[in-house]
């Protein structure tokens, strides 16, 4: 199955400190960005998950007057009994207040269903019972793409947004060319953190914290990169030791296959899956529970 690399997903710890805060606190988008008010957030939303053909693991429908309606679902497709596999779903209900592009909320109602499994088998959800829900203390809004694709920007991350019914990216000529996401270790001193080649229905990533790359076919629907076929695993690691990475040419430095089939395979050689939407010379993305900004190269 494939992973979903989505912000609900924990990011591996390598990738703990590949953000690019300060690509997005100085966002200027120009073109496609819509002002930012209650109206123009009102409508239903979702997280796209393609591989289940569903409409997302996540949808949340905006009033405007400010009410909202919060449903998720933490669901598996299981290998061996060809079904999916709904661990809980989650509704929750609340208020929204905007100052500015600022999002403020509060939960007026939270409750959830569990996996219910009997003799090992899956006999479906229980009961909705009562339970708790946060939401972060404030969240940036930015809205792109006329106003189709929403971030919300807060201490836990960055979540993307979908509208429901409004035309999604899907022009694979936007997202051609190489991309590079950059990590700063200190203050003016950024380096390349994860850098993609996109070559027609070709992707080359390569993930610097891992010492990993991945190349594969890949297709572009609704604003989602889905990787298509085999994914050819190489990496800087030896037995001996690993090589250097080369941060002005990623693509440039010695790259191997595994020294260990049976153990060391990569972390995205089973396919990979990921939201990746272009606006102006940047992209916003998710990435393995991480949010970087892609700069066009």
């Amino acid at each position: 199955m494939k992973k979903y690399l989505a912000w609900a997903l924990i990011a591996l710890p390598v990738l703990a400190a590949c953000e690019n805060e300060d690509e997005l606190k100085d966002e200027n988008v120009s073109g496609t960005s819509v002002e930012v008010s209650m109206k123009a957030m009102a409508g239903e939303w979702y997280v796209n998950e393609p591989d289940r053909g569903r409409p997302g693991i996540e949808t949340l429908v905006i009033q405007e007057n400010g009410s909202f309606v919060l449903e998720i679902e933490n669901s598996y497709m299981d290998p061996s009994l060809q079904t999916l596999i709904v661990n809980n779903l989650k509704h929750v209900e609340g208020q929204f207040e905007l100052e500015g592009n600022i999002l403020r909320g509060t939960v007026s109602k939270a409750q959830s269903k569990y996996a219910v499994w009997e003799q090992g088998r899956y006999a479906g959800l229980s009961d909705w019972e009562e339970d708790t829900h946060e939401l972060p203390d404030y969240a940036e809004v930015i809205l792109i793409r006329n106003g189709s694709v929403m971030m919300l920007k807060s201490e836990f991350g960055m979540l993307m947004y979908f509208r429901k019914g409004a035309q999604l990216p899907n022009d694979i000529s936007e997202i051609q060319g190489i991309w590079f996401s950059f990590e700063a270790y200190k203050a003016g001193d950024e380096k390349v953190c994860i850098a993609m080649k996109m070559d027609g229905d070709n992707i080359d990533l390569i993930v610097e914290p891992w010492c990993q790359r991945f190349i594969c076919k890949y297709t572009y629907k609704d604003g989602i990169i889905a990787s298509s076929g085999e994914v050819t695993f190489r990496t800087l690691w030896r037995e001996d030791g690993c090589d250097d990475f080369d941060y002005d040419d990623p693509w440039a430095a010695s790259w191997h296959p595994t020294y260990d089939p049976q153990q060391y395979t990569g972390n995205l050689t089973d396919g990979f899956t990921f939201p990746f939407v272009v606006d102006g010379n940047k992209a916003y993305c998710l990435f393995v529970g991480r949010s970087p900004v892609f700069i066009k190269q």
